[in-house]
């Protein structure tokens, strides 16, 4: 089942990024800059700078990133800390 599943999930990625774009449906921008619809190589372009994050959005990331760096450094104290709570119960 695990060879099966990495074939999968690597074929996946082959054809996601390493598949060369074919050239059907693209066309150049009109001069006015105006664009009607959008279009699948529209998402493929760099943004034009940093995308804002509202702060509160921000916090959270910056606390999810800390505990996901403190567990995986030092499991151990994440785990005495639960195996310690546990006992606590009455």
């Amino acid at each position: 089942a695990a060879v099966i599943a990495a074939f999968f999930y690597l074929r996946l990625i082959v054809v996601m990024y390493m598949a060369a774009p074919s050239e059907a449906g693209v066309e150049p921008a009109p001069e006015t800059g105006h664009v009607e619809a959008a279009s699948a190589t529209a998402a493929a372009a760099e943004p034009a700078g940093p995308i804002p994050v509202a702060v509160g959005a921000g916090v959270a990331l910056a606390i999810a990133m800390g505990f996901t760096l403190v567990v995986g450094f030092l499991p151990s104290a994440v785990f005495d800390f639960a195996r310690h709570a546990t006992l606590l119960r009455l």
